[in-house]
């Protein structure tokens, strides 16, 4: 059985108990890469897609690069802003109290490179035109409820497919994702075959095939992670007095990295359900048309994180791979945001309501 739950965590429930009545299931993905069928749960992988049903394509406006020579007073500003954005990003990363160790080690080379690299740069406009042929959507994640211990699906559903458009769109960042919730026994002939991607605005847009290995924990809500006059000091997704006393335990000197609230409390990589960590400030929760506040479906993640914390306790028939090696923590080849993550939103009371996407 794989088990990655920190022993630390212990730790933490033993320190403040309450927060079992706070925790959400989630399931680890654990995806690794492989060839999977249509009747397989899988991340890139073929889909259990209806005959008669036809494959989702895109229609919106999307944006283009074209490159440019810039002038020399061109290149010297945008370069002295790139250098400061990095650095902002850098020090945003490090205010998060070491639970992105791997994020703040990469931001400061992209600082360093960035400080010392060439100062003549080339511009790179994105303008939007309308997409022509309709831009034919990736496989991005297929999983059956019988894979999916303790996830909630919609309604009598027992399958749920993500897609996203791989290219790039007018009206915002990232790939733009849709969500079916099926009923297997309803589906009577399937697709041989999804269609060829036509348009794809980056390759690490498009999961390599990949069977998962599905593992249920336990996830704990954010807390605020600022300490500035502009934020409040708490997120408010748990009781004021909690949240203060893990704050304040989170600043005990000499805590180690691992113990940090932030890593015990979230499970890194591909994951469905639990709690999501994108932001420390609480403008960044959000709530459904209806009012009804939105829980993540779907995270991903470029990096499977197999060192830290959460690296496997128990598992030996399967292969985690190096740490020290790319190919084994970026499994996926998806990487869709700056720091690599992107979550699906999904309303708390009827998940077949408009979805909502979050980039970090």
């Amino acid at each position: 059985m794989i088990s990655t739950t920190p022993a630390q965590r212990a730790l933490l429930l033993a320190e403040f108990p309450e927060l079992l009545d706070f925790a959400r299931p989630a399931l680890r993905l654990h995806p690794r890469p492989g060839v999977t069928e249509i009747g397989d749960s899988s991340v890139g992988g073929p889909l259990l897609w209806p005959a008669d049903e036809p494959w989702p394509t895109c229609t919106e406006p999307h944006l283009v690069e074209r490159v440019s020579t810039l002038s020399t007073e061109e290149s010297a500003r945008r370069h002295e802003d790139s250098i400061a954005r990095r650095r902002r990003s850098l020090e945003h990363l490090e205010k998060l109290g070491g639970a992105v160790p791997d994020l703040v080690e990469q931001a400061r080379a992209a600082l360093a490179k960035a400080e010392f690299g060439p100062r003549h740069m080339v511009g790179v406009s994105r303008e939007a035109e309308p997409s022509g042929e309709p831009v034919v959507m990736a496989p991005v994640l297929q999983l059956f409820e019988r894979d999916a211990p303790g996830i909630a699906f919609a309604d009598d559903s027992d399958l749920v497919q993500v897609l996203w458009c791989p290219a790039q769109h007018a009206s915002g960042l990232g790939p733009r994702p849709v969500v079916f919730w099926r009923r297997v026994a309803e589906i009577d002939a399937c697709r041989e075959a999804a269609p060829a991607l036509n348009r794809v605005f980056r390759d690490s847009w498009v999961p390599l095939m990949c069977v998962v290995h599905p593992e249920s924990v336990l996830e704990f809500p954010p807390i605020c992670t600022l300490e500035d006059e502009t934020s409040t000091g708490l997120f408010g997704l748990l009781p004021a007095s909690l949240e203060t006393r893990i704050r304040e335990w989170d600043a005990a000197e000499n805590l180690p990295e691992e113990l940090s609230y932030v890593r015990l409390a979230h499970a890194p990589g591909w994951k469905v359900g639990g709690w999501e960590f994108s932001a420390p400030e609480d403008d960044a929760l959000v709530d459904c048309a209806c009012g009804a506040p939105m829980r993540p479906l779907l995270e991903t993640y470029s990096n499977e994180e197999l060192a830290g914390p959460w690296s496997p306790s128990s598992g030996p028939d399967f292969v985690w791979g190096d740490p020290e090696n790319w190919t084994d923590q970026e499994p996926t080849g998806v990487k869709v945001a700056r720091n690599g993550a992107l979550w699906i939103r999904i309303c708390s009371v009827n998940p077949r309501h408009p979805i909502d996407v979050g980039l970090f």
